[in-house]
């Protein structure tokens, strides 16, 4: 792993903010994180990216991660002067933070698709969450699945890997002999 001074990681990104627009071509210095906090790998996909820090945990940030981090991806605004209401992206969807139902787990390995994301952590081997459809997530449905839910079909593995495309996921395990 390479330590960044003050915990920091560079990017670039086209973002959706508040009511705004930002578009940033030129990276610059992500400064959300502590300096404690070393970055080992960094996995993105839609609207949102994962970290994984050096003591296995998972920080997430952006809309296709609001329900693992259990934060709502929109909210209501009041409009002044005509009153009504208007629907916006969470601003705090923008900061880095951990999933609840992650804590205290070690993630060993991250990925992302389009619109969904698996990971594999020491004590619960692979799982994923996000969109469903075709079976990308591995439950064996086409649901959505907002929490990290595991995949029981590797329950009798040993995960090493795993890769999520566009639609579809892949996994490297150790199976037992039959």
């Amino acid at each position: 792993p390479v330590s960044l001074p003050n915990g920091s990681m560079y990017g670039y990104q086209n973002t959706l903010e508040v009511g705004k627009k930002t578009v940033i071509i030129e990276p610059i210095i992500n400064r959300q994180l502590k300096e404690s906090e070393v970055v080992v790998d960094i996995a993105t996909w839609h609207y949102g990216t994962a970290l994984r820090l050096s003591d296995g945990r998972l920080l997430m940030c952006g809309a296709s991660a609001g329900p693992a981090t259990r934060r709502e991806v929109n909210v209501l605004y009041k409009k002044s002067g005509y009153g009504g209401e208007l629907r916006r992206a969470n601003p705090d969807l923008f900061t880095f933070v951990e999933s609840p139902s992650l804590r205290r787990m070690h993630v060993r390995k991250i990925s992302c698709g389009a619109t969904h994301t698996a990971i594999i952590t020491e004590e619960r081997g692979l799982l994923t969450w996000g969109e469903g459809n075709g079976g990308r997530l591995g439950h064996g449905n086409h649901r959505f699945y907002g929490e990290p839910t595991r995949v029981e079909a590797f329950v009798n593995t040993i995960p090493l890997d795993v890769s999520c495309g566009i639609w579809h996921t892949h996994i490297l395990a150790l199976v037992p002999p039959h």
